[in-house]
């Protein structure tokens, strides 16, 4: 579990860099459930499930920015 942890955090650092979504590879649903919780808090980045079956993905991408006004 913390070895997931440590790759969504890696991830979303990368995400908050770039601006660039990322995409993991296919996991299990307890996997991505995982990396879900643990960028819950994240004020600035969203994640998403992809694909179907066995190649579900998940993918952290930065939240879109509403201008104000």
């Amino acid at each position: 579990t913390s070895d997931l942890q440590a790759m969504a955090n890696l991830a979303a650092n990368r995400v908050r860099q770039t601006g660039v979504a990322f995409t993991f590879e296919p996991m299990s649903a307890n996997e991505r459930r995982i990396i879900h919780l643990t960028l819950a808090d994240s004020q600035d980045l969203s994640t998403e499930s992809i694909g179907e079956g066995a190649e579900r993905k998940l993918r952290i991408r930065p939240k879109s920015v509403t201008p104000q006004g």
